[in-house]
């Protein structure tokens, strides 16, 4: 992106101004409005790399289309729809009616109508940059807007996130919407000449084309101004189209005045006589008639078009045209007829009237010659600002270039950057006026200076006012007039920094012309130093001279002569040095001078520079210096040291009284030389003196320092602390002069020596104990260790120097494992408070990865009178072991723990599933494992996971039925023997490829196997997964598998002998609730099943129903066919019963003898009465023979139903009495039959 390329401090105006140029060149070169917007919607979205660029177009009603479209691959297009949107047009329009343009960075954060957000997202738009495209003219392209001068918006849309547009991304926006304005102006201008005026025809194209072919003339211009010229000239009369004879061909062809035929669809010269030969430059007729006019623009075959149709209504054209034959211009008056060709097609028939030809003069060639070679700009415009000629230059400077926000068709106005300018132009024009000014222009080349002379004068060809505008590029000129301005601004402003710098220094300046011998310049402080206070403002005035002032300068100086011997070096033309100098007054000042030669831009000598400095109170301060240095050497001698002072060039060695003393002599027993100290230096030390004197003369150490032994007069040997500093040097570097002191420290070497022995012995006594000790300073720092701290910790003593508790390499826990933070430490704790720490544990990582257990101790260590530690002393002892054993014993109790409370839940629950998967959750909480599955063998070896604990993450597989072919063909055989499996790593234990593709689909890396017996039988395994990587397990884990196996295996047992016993229980029950009979509820259990739904019925309000069924005459059935089959057909009804009462909580059961009920739970009469027609239908079905009966000749049956909600006040026997009153209507209305009994 253009935006992007630029960044904020190197944006390239004229780069960008380029771009839209170009833009603009390529869209003022068309006349189809469809063509520019395409253009115009493609580069926007290229140069601003949105995702979409579209143009939308208001519509007469209201309604708003997207006329043209540029989208990214992955958008949706929207070109051509059609959007209405009243919150668009409440909210917006307006603003883009006043030219304002609309932003929205981010539609999520920006406050928008509700409905004008759900467009924008429909859209898929996320941030967007709106431009107004205003014109004069409403109506483009033949449609008009709903908004006055408001055509349609030019729209970025950024699709794919948010988006902050840039002040300069709006300006170009705006650039080019109004580039696309004046395009759209031009275009429906050229539509209404189109359709206004008669169209040019081919031959006046091909003018065209010549025209355009003289240097640097502009095509658009020359229609322009052939449309001016030519446009009143059309004119119409009638006469009726005729055909063509080959007799009206002869005809035409001896005429001496030029006369062809255009074939206008064709696009071709059909005939022309030998008079046109001339003027068209054909050589013959054949090479005119093969000519190609194919190349003619749209517009004009369009126009061509119309004339046809004009012809056909009979009308003639006449139009003036100008030829170049042979190069030299002619002006013919055509006249244009329609004529009948072949088939009867119509052409155009040409006639030039030669009386008419008008041959350009010599002089005014010669006069466009020269305007199209000059660098002047000339132009001429007509009173309305439109173009009429521009030379060549004018053509570069300009060509299409207007201002980019402009709203004026006026194009001489428009190049105007200052808009007051053109006006004042044009009110000299409209006075007839000449304007000559300096101003600024838009050109192709941005923003110049142009100086121009504008007049009115009359235009030759028409008779009309028009502007003359001869301008000239000064913009170089002008540059270069700012450049010198600014150099000479900026030579004043130094100047005048120069002189407020010296004018306020401390400093004299003097500035004398070896040439004149005048002053070029001085300040005041140079008349004070001089004494001449009296003579400046003469001085300032130019009255006086460099030798004016001598004499008044020359009583101050104490050794004239002198001054004189000074002063003739600095006249040599050859000394290009500043010479540095001290002159001494007669009063006491002392005056430094430094002085310069002053050369000019050849390097030509031509005066000097001197300034002046009253140096007075700094010589004034040395010498007190120098009596300060004497009190501070008897200073020193008074606290005990002895001075001493080296001359370097000499060796000489002032020693003071004090020094000789140190050493046990009286002031005259020992010479001041350099050997005399040197000879009673210890042996063993004057290597390292030599060196630490040798590193402080070559500038390595800022003092000499140097503790060393030397010998006293009674041959013993005193420590000396030996301090000195160089106090001058020469000017090649090398030492003048070095002052020093000598310190008697002989008793603190004593004191040091007998502390370093007894740090030895307690170091002796520190280094073999089994303790860890360590020394840490104030901030933390361990400065000392032991070895025992090293080695506890896993580290050397070099490693734990200059550590502190809070370095986060150490990897301290607590004892319940959370972390250790170091500003606990007890050492960080007792800096802290200056309190003592003991017994902490802390656990402690060493780099090795193993953990070490530690108990410390801290104590403070306290300066004389100090509240605060400078230090601390930390022991700590290794407690790895008894943590360990106390780890260990914690584990077992926690395995006992767990062991007892399974054992204990399988005595006190004789549910197996419940018993089962408390165990699998207890164990996979101990283990800390990712699964543990209780694996049940089938009769054929086969098996399946009954329970699971399975951590997150991992995959589930109970209920998952696995068969190993290994256990298939062994039965099992290695766990029956109580063999455990363990398994560290799946990879690394042998097991065959099947085996291990079987534990990877199931997550597994690690296992632990033990077997679950039922007494010699194999019932199953107890298995540990461990999914996440492998597990080295330990013998306690398997033995406790093991312990807990055994439980679960008694376990089993006894909800086995549970299960036996229940289903015991159940057939016992089944013998009490069931009727042997029939195998339905009998009447223990109806009455059972009717008191429970009773009371929760009773509860929850419901429905109760209860069928009372009776088989008709039944005994008559047993005495016709004998009681056995009476038997069967209780059987066969009692199953009819079973289905036809469908619902699991519904219940059938045999009241006695031939009578059934049922009862329907949460079931209203309707309900009830239902079922009782289902069991009627089911005992039809069922057809059994009855030749006794009143009813049928097949047994039926009689019902009584009753339904009620039960109520407190009502018992079950309520319902049975109704029912059984129903039973009784039933059978008094003819049995085989339902009543209902309604209880309120």
């Amino acid at each position: 992106m253009l935006f992007n390329r630029l960044s904020g401090s190197e944006i390239d105006l004229k780069q960008i101004l380029d771009q839209i140029r170009m833009l603009a060149d390529q869209i003022h070169q068309l006349l189809e409005v469809s063509e520019i917007l395409k253009i115009i919607v493609s580069e926007v979205r290229k140069t601003l790399e949105s995702d979409r660029a579209i143009i939308y177009r208001f519509l007469p009603d209201g309604d708003g289309v997207i006329a043209e479209e540029s989208v990214s691959h992955g958008w949706k297009p929207i070109l051509g729809q059609l959007i209405y949107d009243p919150c668009f047009n409440a909210t917006w329009v307006e603003q883009y009616q006043d030219g304002c343009v609309g932003v929205i960075e981010d539609i999520h954060t920006t406050t928008l109508d509700p409905c004008y957000k759900k467009l924008l997202t429909d859209l898929q738009i996320r941030a967007n940059l709106v431009v107004p495209i205003l014109v004069n003219n409403q109506k483009i392209d033949g449609v008009s807007s709903t908004y006055p001068h408001l055509w349609g918006l030019l729209i970025a849309h950024q699709c794919s996130g948010s988006r902050q547009w840039s002040s300069l991304e709006i300006e170009y926006l705006q650039l080019i919407a109004a580039e696309l304005r004046i395009a759209l102006g031009e275009a429906e201008r050229h539509k209404g000449r189109a359709t206004s005026c008669e169209k040019l025809t081919p031959q006046l194209n091909q003018n065209l084309k010549n025209l355009t072919i003289q240097p640097k003339l502009k095509l658009r211009s020359i229609k322009r101004t052939l449309y001016k010229n030519f446009r009143e000239s059309i004119i119409t009369r009638t006469a009726l189209p005729k055909n063509i004879s080959v007799a009206d061909m002869i005809a035409f062809d001896r005429l001496q005045t030029p006369v062809w035929i255009y074939d206008i669809q064709n696009l071709q010269m059909w005939w022309a006589n030998q008079s046109a030969l001339h003027i068209w430059n054909a050589q013959s007729r054949e090479e005119l008639l093969n000519r190609n006019f194919s190349d003619v623009s749209q517009s004009t075959h369009t126009r061509m078009q119309s004339y046809l149709q004009e012809f056909q209504q009979g009308k003639t054209i006449t139009e003036n045209w100008t030829f170049y034959p042979e190069g030299k211009p002619i002006s013919l008056r055509c006249l244009f007829s329609g004529i009948q060709i072949e088939q009867g097609r119509m052409a155009m028939l040409v006639e030039a009237t030669t009386e008419v030809i008008n041959q350009i003069d010599q002089g005014t060639l010669r006069s466009i010659e020269a305007l199209r070679h000059t660098t002047a700009m000339i132009s001429l415009y007509t009173m309305d600002g439109v173009p009429l000629m521009q030379n060549p230059a004018a053509l570069r400077c300009y060509r299409n270039t207007l201002h980019p926000n402009s709203s004026v068709e006026n194009i001489f106005l428009s190049h105007f950057v200052d808009k007051s300018v053109g006006e004042q132009a044009m009110k000299a024009v409209n006075f007839g006026e000449v304007l000559s000014i300096e101003a600024q222009v838009f050109t192709t080349e941005g923003i110049q200076s142009h100086e121009m002379d504008i007049r009115c004068t009359r235009d030759p060809v028409t008779g009309n006012s028009i502007i003359l505008v001869n301008e000239k590029n000064i913009t170089k000129q002008q540059a270069a007039l700012q450049e010198r301005q600014l150099a000479e601004s900026e030579l004043r402003w130094r100047e005048a920094l120069l002189r407020s710098m010296t004018e306020t220094s401390l400093l004299g300046f003097f500035v004398v012309d070896n040439r004149t011998d005048e002053i070029l310049y001085f300040n005041h402080r140079f008349c004070e130093i001089w004494g001449i206070e009296h003579l400046e403002a003469q001085m300032r005035l130019g009255a006086l001279k460099n030798n004016d002032i001598i004499p008044d300068c020359i009583p101050l100086i104490a050794d004239v002569p002198a001054f004189a011997e000074s002063c003739k070096p600095l006249q040599s033309e050859e000394n290009r040095c500043m010479i540095e100098d001290e002159i001494s007054f007669v009063d006491g000042r002392t005056i430094r001078r430094f002085s310069s030669q002053i050369r000019d831009t050849q390097d030509q000598y031509f005066g000097r520079l001197y300034i002046f400095e009253d140096i007075t109170p700094r010589k004034q301060i040395e010498a007190a210096l120098k009596t300060s240095e004497e009190r501070w050497q008897f200073a020193l001698e008074g606290n005990g040291d002895g001075v001493w002072d080296l001359n370097a060039e000499t060796n000489q060695v002032f020693f003071s009284r004090r020094c000789k003393e140190i050493l046990g002599f009286a002031e005259h027993e020992i010479g001041n030389s350099l050997s005399e100290w040197l000879e009673r230096v210890y042996l063993d030390d004057k290597a390292r003196v030599y060196e630490e004197i040798s590193k402080h003369l070559c500038g390595e150490t800022q003092q000499y320092v140097s503790e060393y032994r030397i010998e006293c007069k009674d041959g013993t040997y005193k420590w000396i602390l030996d301090r000195g500093q160089i106090s001058s040097r020469a000017e090649d570097g090398l030492p003048l002069r070095m002052l020093g002191t000598h310190t008697d420290i002989t008793e603190r070497k004593r004191i040091e020596e007998a502390l370093r022995e007894s740090e030895q012995r307690y170091r002796s006594v520190i280094t073999v104990m089994a303790e860890g000790i360590v020394l840490q300073e104030s901030d933390g720092r361990i400065t000392a260790c032991n070895e025992s701290a090293a080695r506890i910790l896993g580290l050397t003593a070099d490693q734990m120097m200059g550590r502190t508790c809070i370095d986060p390499r150490w990897q301290a826990i607590h004892e319940d494992g959370t972390s250790f933070p170091g500003e606990t430490h007890p050492a960080i704790v007792t800096l802290r408070t200056g309190q003592p720490q003991f017994n902490v544990i802390m656990g402690v990582h060493k780099p090795d990865g193993s953990l070490t257990w530690v108990s410390i101790n801290s104590q403070p260590l306290f300066e004389s009178d100090e509240s605060k530690p400078y230090g601390v002393v930390v022991s700590f002892t290794d407690i790895t072991i008894r943590k360990l054993a106390q780890i260990a014993l914690q584990q077992q109790t926690e395995r006992e723990r767990m062991v007892f409370a399974i054992a204990q839940h399988i005595h006190e629950s004789l549910d197996l599933d419940e018993i089962l998967n408390t165990t699998v959750a207890e164990v996979r909480d101990f283990l800390q494992t990712d699964r543990v599955i209780i694996y049940r063998f089938k009769q054929d070896w086969s098996g399946v996971v009954v329970t699971e604990s399975v951590a997150s993450g991992w995959q589930s597989i109970l209920n998952m039925e696995i068969t190993d072919n290994y256990f298939v063909k062994t039965r099992g055989q290695s766990y029956q023997e109580s063999t455990l499996q363990v398994t560290p790593d799946i990879y690394t234990a042998g097991l065959s490829p099947c085996h291990v593709e079987l534990l990877e689909k199931l997550q597994v890396r690690a296992k632990l196997v033990v077997p679950i017996l039922e007494g010699d039988r194999l019932w199953g395994l107890l298995v540990a997964h461990h999914c996440s990587a492998p597990r080295q397990w330990q013998p306690w884990e398997s033995e406790l598998l093991q312990q807990l196996a055994t439980q679960v295996a008694i376990a089993i047992q006894q909800s086995e002998i549970y299960q036996q016993l229940q289903r015991a229980n159940q057939q016992l029950e089944n013998m009490v609730m069931v009727d042997e009979l029939t195998q339905i509820a009998n009447r223990r259990c109806f009455d059972n099943k009717l008191n429970s739904v009773w009371q929760y019925l009773l509860r929850e309000q419901g429905f109760i129903s209860l069928l009372l069924c009776d088989i008709d005459y039944f005994k008559q059935y047993n005495d016709t066919y004998g009681h056995a089959t009476g038997d069967d057909c209780l059987r066969f009804i009692a199953q009819a019963f079973k289905q036809s009462v469908k619902r699991s909580r519904d219940l059938v059961a045999r009241y006695g003898g031939e009578e059934f009920v049922v009862i329907l739970p949460n079931t209203a009469s309707d309900g009830a009465f239902y079922v009782a027609q289902e069991i009627h239908k089911a005992l039809e079905q069922l057809n059994i023979p009855h030749a006794a009966s009143a009813v049928k000749h097949h047994v039926t049956l009689s019902i009584g139903i009753a339904t009620v909600i039960p109520t407190p006040n009502m018992v079950p026997l309520d319902l049975i009495e109704a029912a059984d009153q129903a039973l009784y209507q039933a059978k008094a209305n003819g049995r085989n039959c339902s009543c209902i009994n309604r209880l309120s």
